[in-house]
């Protein structure tokens, strides 16, 4: 059995392939454990970015410490 990679999958999940591509790796994941479990490893990656994203968005800029060169510079 040919299993799919990475870039064919994430082709698949970002509907990025042709319709036939589509359906028949629609047919091998219904039957194969193993690119069913590569393509959640996928989703689950994508979320995990997301969610960095986000949280790095959120995270207030920190303040130069006393010691940098703005602060040396106004002396």
């Amino acid at each position: 059995m040919r299993h799919y990679t990475k870039e064919e999958l994430d082709l698949y999940r970002n509907h990025r392939m042709s319709l036939l591509g589509r359906i028949q790796c629609k047919t091998h994941l219904e039957h194969c454990s193993e690119c069913r479990k590569l393509l959640s490893d996928l989703d689950a990656d994508d979320a995990f970015l997301a969610e960095l994203r986000e949280s790095i968005r959120n995270y207030p800029a920190p303040l130069e410490p006393a010691g940098s060169s703005t602060a040396r510079s106004r002396g």
